[in-house]
């Protein structure tokens, strides 16, 4: 009978405990659901003008392919550098690769076209996508001054000998504000 009368006292204290719980609780989701929003303000802005892949046709990546990027409208005025990036199979077969780039953006103009040497020896290490082992390579190497307002295009195409180069699957670029 004693044992029964504890049962009973032990499962009014949680009850009574977990109502107050719920009333702790409460304010901690506010807080949550406040540092979530914030969160979700502030990851829209952000230092990166353009982060965007362009898929390489799947039997190579042919001498007369231009890849194109549209860079979208600067909304900060500021010094951005800009990364290339080339997203390939382990079975690459090439130690570089050279890409020329054509930048153009309108108001005020600039226009400039440069010639990139990315190395792709293969010493980082290849990270496995769906069972495919594929290996990225980046070069960071340039940078623009650019004005708020302005909108651009970025044009890439490979000069090697090889007239097809297998076994790239994307071709990437990144701009980001310097601080």
């Amino acid at each position: 009978l004693i044992s029964g009368m504890m049962e009973i006292h032990i499962a009014r204290k949680r009850r009574t405990s977990n109502a107050m719980g719920i009333q702790k609780t409460m304010p901690r989701a506010i807080v949550a659901i406040i540092l979530q929003a914030t969160l979700l303000v502030s990851s829209c802005i952000t230092d990166t003008l353009q982060y965007e892949y362009q898929h390489i046709n799947k039997n190579g990546w042919a001498k007369n392919d231009t890849i194109n990027f549209d860079i979208p409208e600067v909304t900060q005025s500021g010094l951005y550098s800009i990364k290339t990036e080339i997203r390939c199979l382990s079975t690459f077969p090439l130690n570089h690769i050279y890409i020329v780039r054509k930048f153009s953006f309108n108001t005020p103009f600039i226009g400039y076209t440069d010639t990139l040497r990315i190395n792709t020896d293969k010493k980082c290490p290849s990270t496995e996508h769906s069972g495919i082992n594929l290996i990225s390579f980046a070069k960071t190497d340039s940078s623009l001054v650019l004005a708020k307002g302005q909108k651009g295009q970025v044009e890439m195409y490979h000069i090697m000998q090889k007239e097809n180069l297998p076994h790239i699957l994307d071709l990437g670029i990144r701009i980001k504000k310097v601080d």
